[in-house]
């Protein structure tokens, strides 16, 4: 003999368990969008941050490009001066920055094309060096055959002496 739940009553049960399975689904899903929405942050961090780090090496990286050819094609020894100072300082920020690895990124796979931009960046320095190496004796040879070429200060002194 069982008990026997009037049917008024048998379907309120019903909807109570029905009612407390879509409450129970709700919490879940509220969780999980939660979740996303945590997960979307914390990407858009990431990729804001990795974005500011591939603006930042660019511009150093065309900093130091600017700098190098305006030092090359100028005949001024103290502007060429000047001018690869502010080179090697972008320079040293792009090393600083490639160097981080923490900073680019922590996947394994993408060490691989670090590493063949680092070796570029390298290759590249050696030979703006260089350049700026030859670049700068040719005008400090020149300054110096300008200067040879021009009258000593001593005499130039005595010609005026003797005219008045």
């Amino acid at each position: 003999m069982g008990v026997q739940i009037p049917v008024r009553h048998r379907e309120r049960v019903v909807l109570a368990l029905i009612a407390a399975v879509v409450l129970g689904l709700g919490v879940v899903v509220a969780r999980h969008l939660r979740q996303a929405a945590e997960d979307a942050t914390v990407l858009y961090g990431r990729l804001a941050s990795g974005l500011d780090l591939i603006d930042d090496l660019q511009f150093n990286i065309q900093e130091t490009r600017r700098t190098l050819l305006y030092a090359l094609h100028t005949s001024d020894a103290n502007r060429q001066l000047a001018y690869a100072e502010q080179s090697r300082a972008a320079e040293t920020n792009v090393d600083d920055r490639l160097s981080d690895r923490s900073a680019l990124t922590s996947a394994p796979a993408a060490a691989a094309q670090i590493a063949r931009l680092r070796q570029a960046w390298r290759s590249y320095l050696a030979f703006a060096m260089r350049s700026l190496d030859s670049s700068s004796k040719a005008v400090f040879r020149k300054a110096s055959r300008s200067t040879n070429n021009s009258a000593p200060f001593g005499s130039t002194r005595c010609v005026t002496r003797s005219r008045s």
